[in-house]
């Protein structure tokens, strides 16, 4: 059975991201049956007393729904918001002198 053009493309965004070569392109190239992802490089820039703005990094961000927790000291995890085909995300409403934990995840958006 022949290759179709999509199973063609997968193999050489998989060869290529092997080599190093064109890795946005190689996210971009992938399967849309999954979901996107995972974001990297999670920092946070504090922005006042009551503020951090998280960054992270995303092979291709567009269309892409991040949602982003919060965990203050030993809390569980809550919702803290979504946004939608960006890698920033101002956090408000924080307590000085707390210890928050973020995470973020990718799904697929509308």
């Amino acid at each position: 059975m022949p290759n179709s053009p999509s199973t063609s493309i997968r193999r050489l965004a998989l060869l290529l991201t092997l080599f190093g070569l064109f890795p946005t392109w190689a996210a971009w190239a992938q399967d849309d049956s999954g979901p996107p992802p995972a974001p990297t490089d999670l920092t946070a820039t504090v922005k006042g007393a009551n503020q951090v703005t998280l960054s992270w990094k995303h092979a291709s961000p567009d269309g892409v729904l991040f949602e982003i927790q919060k965990k203050a000291g030993a809390g569980d995890f809550a919702p803290a918001g979504k946004i939608e085909g960006a890698t920033t995300f101002p956090a408000s409403g924080l307590t000085a002198s707390t210890k928050y934990l973020f995470r973020v995840r990718s799904t697929k958006g509308d």
